[in-house]
């Protein structure tokens, strides 16, 4: 009985350390890669398992001009037309806006290579 209560307790314990660290992880990107100057231009960034057409499509309904589309099909950039853009893509689904530069700054850190964002 107390070999299970244990077992129950490592499980209980190690979700709740995936969690914080996930959660920290999540934090910290959205500070690190938060747009510095979003009238220049921003990075909207969908799940990576949304196609280019849908991604496209939620990027310039709340009110952008594209630019251009990031490394990923998933990755959309677009200058806003209002300040209040940022608020509204969060929530339609958006999962992060970024920075173009800074998201192409890690890119080439991790390929080696220049990256196009």
């Amino acid at each position: 009985m107390k070999s299970v209560s244990r077992n129950q307790n490592r499980v209980l314990d190690a979700v709740l350390i995936s969690s914080f660290a996930i959660g920290a992880l999540l934090a910290s990107a959205y500070t690190a890669f938060a747009p510095r100057d979003p009238a220049n231009g921003v990075a909207v960034i969908y799940w990576p398992w949304t196609d280019a057409k849908e991604a496209f499509q939620q990027a310039v309904a709340d009110g952008a001009r594209f630019v251009r589309f990031g490394g990923a099909s998933f990755i959309v950039v677009v200058v806003p037309d209002t300040p209040e853009y940022l608020k509204r893509v969060r929530e339609r689904g958006a999962l992060f806006v970024a920075d173009p530069q800074a998201l192409a700054a890690c890119f080439s850190a991790v390929s080696g290579r220049g990256a196009q964002l």
